[in-house]
Parts: structure tokens; sequence; C-alpha cells
């Protein structure tokens, strides 16, 4: 087993907790059980939230993703609709006492690059953002993870402008108690925010939008690994990701990290093109070297209290409907079930 040297970080949840129950009799513990790492995956509501969530317990899960509707558009009238505030507050209550991390996956359509916040043509997008957190939050979401975008036509520094106006009026604009969270980008096209360098440029600004600074607590990172490696970063070893994350910690900080997508990738380092594997059938994983990396930001996420949500199958569940279209997605529940418990073993 190799060691690594643990990344120093200023947040307090980089000190593990320690174990306590030593000091209770054992009679007491009986009916203790020990809080599992967050791990799970996106899952279907084809079938409703409240199945989605089950689904996800059934294989192992105790966190998943969700889309609030269709993937496919941007409409709020494809959003799901809820039928009462009872509804609501039964999702909310489950996955409470279930001690489920439940976390909103924002629709790809999303392009804040585009036009700043003022514009016309951009308010149906802030409409659908603003859609996922006020439900997100209602239900007890932890975040809503939203792409950083795409330049297009437009020159890079113009996106990233735009990017970060209007990142900072979603902020404005959202509810209290449920965060923003900015997923790294595979390199894919003009995507923005592909290298650390840029997604730190873009994080600065948003930290500093506000001109008081607030905006950095209503905002995190999604590190996605599949995104990562494609994008240019080999982290199919331990010193890879141990490089990796010395330098986002560096730019932007480990404490900011609100989850990790953990997903193998199709394509090899550098490739720039998104599509994602189950763990261990792609480039990244599928080594002894690989299979230690994945141990390595697993220890990781356990340590910063990080969830870790899998995208190596499309959208679980037992029946599946418009709202998924995920990258790679073949539906497989078996795969995700196999994921999930190579992750929980290591």
């Amino acid at each position: 087993m190799s060691k690594t040297k643990k990344i120093r970080s200023n947040d307090s949840r980089t000190r593990s907790s320690r174990n306590t129950s030593s000091r209770t009799s054992k009679s007491s513990n009986k009916n203790i059980k020990r809080p599992k790492q967050y791990i799970g995956c996106h899952a279907s509501i084809a079938n409703g939230i409240l199945e989605g969530v089950k689904y996800v317990e059934s294989i192992g899960g105790n966190a998943l993703q969700i889309f609030l509707g269709s993937n496919r558009s941007a409409s709020l009238k494809t959003k799901h609709k809820f039928r009462d505030p009872g509804e609501i507050a039964e999702i909310k209550n489950y996955i409470t006492e279930n001690k489920i991390c439940l976390i909103i996956h924002s629709i790809y359509l999303l392009n804040f690059c585009s036009f700043p916040p003022n514009s016309g043509r951009i308010q149906y997008m802030h409409q659908n953002i603003q859609y996922d957190l006020k439900y997100g939050q209602m239900l007890g979401a932890k975040c809503v993870v939203l792409h950083t975008g795409s330049s297009r036509e437009l020159p890079v520094e113009e996106a990233i402008k735009n990017m970060i106006a209007n990142v900072n009026h979603i902020i404005g604009h959202m509810p209290k108690g449920i965060m923003l969270s900015l997923e790294t980008s595979a390199g894919k096209g003009k995507e923005i925010g592909w290298n650390l360098e840029e997604l730190a440029q873009i994080w600065k600004g948003i930290r500093h939008g506000n001109g008081n600074g607030k905006g950095v607590q209503r905002v995190g990172i999604c590190i996605d690994t599949a995104h990562i490696f494609v994008s240019g970063y080999d982290i199919s070893n331990v010193k890879g990701i141990t490089d990796y994350m010395k330098k986002f910690n560096s730019l932007i900080g480990l404490k900011y990290i609100t989850n990790f997508h953990i997903n193998d990738s199709r394509y090899p380092v550098g490739a720039r093109k998104d599509e994602h594997r189950g763990l261990g059938h792609g480039l990244i994983y599928n080594t002894e070297e690989g299979k230690k990396a994945l141990k390595y930001i697993k220890k990781m996420a356990s340590s910063l209290k990080i969830p870790i949500i899998l995208e190596t199958h499309g959208a679980g569940g037992k029946s599946r409907g418009d709202e998924e279209g995920g990258q790679g997605a073949r539906g497989e529940e078996d795969g995700y079930k196999e994921d999930i418990n190579l992750l929980r073993v290591l």
C-alpha cells in the first residue's frame, strides 16, 4: 500500500473526526450506526423523486444526484411538477431521517457564457436555474451543479466575463441554505474553465464580484474526474491526483469542493472528449496505479466529508424517463451497484 502525504487546508473539515464510541457503554452502542461516507449515483426521477432516492438506497448508496425535470428542454413546463407542499415535505423528511445526501444537477442547455445577465436572451436560463435552487433548497439538497459553459463565437475573455456576471447575479437571487457548484470542464469544443488557471480566474471573479466577497460562501466547485483527466491532468496514478489537488488547493482551496463526480473515461488524458465509463472500464482506473489513485481520492472525500456521485451509467433506475440523457447513458442498475460497492470496499 502506497503512502501519500496529506494536502493541508485551513478548512476544519480536513481534520478527521475522532471516534469517541469507546467512551460509551456496549449497551448504548447497539443502536448506534456509524454514518457511512456519502456515495451514490445519478438517478432517474421518471417514477418520482422518492422512488429515485429508494433506488439508490437499494444498490447500497446514500447520496444521489437528479435533474428536476427534462434535461432536453429549458422550458419550465418540462420541470418536475410537485403535487403539493406535502410531497416536498415527504421527500425532505425521508432524506433527512435516512441520512441521504441530495444533489441537483442543472440542465446541460444552460450556457451562462453567452450573454450578460441583463440580456433578455438569457432570462429563461436564470428562471431555470432559480427553479432548481428554489426547489433544491426546499427538498434539503446540498447544492445545484452547473456547467461553466462554452464561449462558442465569443472571445474567451468576454465569455468568462459573462459567466462571472451571471453567477454573481444568480447568487444575488438564490435562496439561503443551498449552494451553487461549478463543475470542472472537460475542455470539449470551446468550453471554458477546462484548466485550473482559467477556473481560478472565474472563481476569483465570482469571489470579488459582489464587492464584499460574500459570493464565495454561496458557491463551490464540483470536481469531475473524467473531465479533469481528458482536459489534460493525468490523475491515473497517486502522484497525478496529488499534484492536481495541491494545485487546486493553491489556486482555489480544498474547502470549496462541494462534491466529486467520480467517473472513468473512454478517452485518454488530454483528449478533450467527454464520455464516461464504469470504474475500471475506462482509462483512468483500469490499472493497479489507477486503483490506488481512486483509493486516494475516496479517502480525501471521506476526510473532507465531500459526497461522491457516480455518473458512470447514465441515470440509474428501473424505469428511465426523459430527464436523463447523461453521457454514456446505459441505465445499468448492476453497473452502479458494482461501482458503489467498489468504492465502499477500497
